[in-house]
């Protein structure tokens, strides 16, 4: 009986002990230590980092929670299928703490809050750039075209005429009648003398100018067929008066031609004929036959 009364004895006093009956720290630790035989599966020995204190005040869940931080996939953030490439295609970003880069434009994304505001146009330059070279480039075209010097107008080119002067008198059988004490705006572009075959053939010279109204009037003397140096000269001009110039009756001739008129003064010498014509005015013609002089 004193056996007996002994073992219920120890009975009772361990069922008020509560050894017999689970506690929670005893249940946290059974599933601490089934975590760990299953995190530790794959490699056989558990790793040291995997141990979770013994810890009689923490909870359970604290335990698995703990547990669960130290598998060695925890703190792996799952890649969203968003961010998986596709086949054949390009890869996905991935940002360098491990997780994928975020997309242009989404939230979070810092690339986008970090790009410049300036628009930004083929080449990498900016359209402020491209504002700044123009400036620059028509900068420089308005100092070069302020710098060089620029003709004021249509160039003239020019010719000497008294080496063709020379020439005629020298083949010619009548005193040949040159411009002198003309104005220097008087410009003259052309100068030739013409002679006809064989021997004793007549002889043909002509001046031309740019007056200084920058119209066209020439002289010419021939020995030929009259008629024909006249008619050829002045463009057949019909007729329409005379007019005196320094001492001297010269006939005038005109012709309208395509809206331009065509004046001619026109004069018989002994042994040639000479005459003024052109575009130019009858004031600048006369000015012309009046400075008619034989050649020295």
């Amino acid at each position: 009986m004193a056996a007996a009364s002994v073992t219920r004895t120890s009975s009772s006093a361990r069922l008020r002990s509560g050894a017999s009956r689970p506690t929670l720290s005893s249940v946290g630790r059974s599933v601490a230590s089934l975590m760990q035989v299953l995190s530790g599966r794959g490699g056989g020995r558990r790793h040291p980092a995997a141990r979770v204190p013994r810890d009689r005040s923490e909870h359970p869940r604290q335990v698995r929670a703990r547990a669960r931080d130290r598998r060695p996939w925890a703190g792996a953030t799952p890649t969203p299928p968003s961010a998986m490439s596709e086949p054949g295609g390009p890869a996905a970003p991935v940002d360098p703490a491990g997780g994928p880069a975020p997309r242009a434009g989404a939230p979070g994304g810092g690339a986008t809050a970090a790009r410049a505001p300036q628009r930004r146009v083929r080449g990498g330059g900016t359209v402020g750039d491209m504002v700044r070279s123009l400036a620059l480039i028509l900068g420089i075209v308005a100092v070069v075209l302020v710098l060089v010097p620029r003709p004021s107008g249509e160039t003239v080119r020019t010719v000497d005429w008294r080496p063709v002067a020379q020439q005629a008198a020298g083949s010619a059988t009548y005193d040949v009648l040159v411009p002198a004490g003309l104005p220097e705006d008087w410009r003259s572009t052309s100068a030739r003398v013409d002679r006809a075959p064989g021997e004793g053939g007549s002889v043909a010279w002509t001046i031309g100018f740019v007056t200084p109204e920058d119209d066209y009037a020439a002289t010419g003397q021939s020995d030929g067929d009259a008629a024909v140096f006249v008619e050829d000269l002045t463009k057949q001009g019909a007729a329409t008066g005379t007019v005196e110039v320094g001492g001297a009756t010269w006939e005038r001739r005109e012709r309208d031609l395509a809206g331009e008129p065509r004046r001619s003064l026109v004069r018989e010498l002994d042994g040639s004929t000479v005459l003024v014509t052109g575009t130019a005015s009858w004031a600048e013609l006369e000015v012309l036959a009046g400075s008619l002089r034989p050649q020295a």
